[in-house]
């Protein structure tokens, strides 16, 4: 099922707190975990240095555990393309 990503009135995307994800399955640990990224996606801003300094802005960005970021078909990346 792939449906857009949401977003709130402004039309800037909902933190990751404010999605019906599942809860992680794996332990809390760094190689479990990975980034993602907000409004800045590599295959839409490319790798302009502007659009690389924008998407690693630390308000831009939050850690997630793998299986919620982008693993599975209840993942973050997998419902919302």
């Amino acid at each position: 099922m792939e449906r857009a990503y949401p977003v709130d009135t402004a039309g800037m995307p909902l933190r990751v707190q404010e999605l019906d994800l599942r809860p992680s399955q794996l332990k809390q640990r760094p190689e479990n975990q990975s980034v993602h990224h907000y409004n800045w996606s590599a295959r839409r801003y490319g790798r302009l240095l502007i659009s690389q300094t924008m998407r690693d802005l630390e308000h831009e960005q939050v850690t997630m555990q793998n299986d919620q970021h982008n693993l599975g078909y209840y993942a973050l990346h997998y419902l919302y393309r």
